[in-house]
């Protein structure tokens, strides 16, 4: 503190002779610093994800057993934690397929964890109607497209759907994923199924 004290006069003196140009330079290059020093950790981040050859080997700063079956993992605050809804959400898919699932929070985009024993890659979306079955499936495909993740394996929490209404949704508008998706699984009300390749489920 006594320092600053001491060095407040001569900054004072410095900013007084400045003219507007100068102020205004000595500004954004300021600026330009914090900037500079803010990105650092969004590009630490950026990098871990592309030195990642296998999502599935990805490692973090903490894990936490949720229970039923989830596991959440992540790196930074608990702001990049997973969100208490996915959690819900993976804890049904866990309980419906047996299949343990590992949740990595906001860490990659396109992939939310891994599921199973060898772990495959996961991806949890959520639907209310048919439109938006078709919706996420879509970004899903589109997802494993943009980075490059083949055998994505897709599950799609739609409870408040029956059988009928996903099939349905699915015969009139069929999302194909060929080998960019490992599989799409569709929990709906009182079971799950799998999604053809071709994106129409049988009649």
């Amino acid at each position: 503190m006594k320092r600053r004290g001491r060095d407040w006069p001569d900054f004072k003196a410095l900013l007084e002779r400045m003219n507007a140009d100068e102020l205004r330079e000595k500004l954004t290059k300021s600026i330009g610093q914090q900037q500079a020093i803010e990105a650092e950790p969004a590009a630490a981040e950026k990098a871990q994800q592309a030195n990642v050859p296998d999502r599935r080997q990805a490692r973090f700063d903490h894990e936490h057993d949720e229970g039923g079956g989830v596991t959440s993992r992540w790196t930074g605050n608990d702001d990049k934690r997973p969100a208490a809804r996915e959690i819900g959400d993976a804890k049904e898919v866990s309980a419906a397929t047996g299949d343990p699932i590992v949740l990595y929070g906001n860490q990659f985009a396109g992939v939310d964890g891994t599921i199973g024993n060898p772990p495959r890659l996961f991806q949890l979306k959520s639907a209310q109607d048919g439109p938006t079955l078709v919706r996420v499936i879509t970004e899903a495909r589109q997802n494993a497209q943009a980075h490059g993740d083949r055998g994505l394996e897709v599950h799609v929490w739609a409870p408040e759907m029956s059988l009928s209404q996903a099939t349905d949704a699915l015969l009139r508008d069929p999302v194909p994923y060929q080998s960019w998706l490992g599989r799409v699984v569709v929990h709906v009300r009182g079971g799950y199924f799998v999604v053809p390749t071709s994106g129409a489920p049988s009649a």
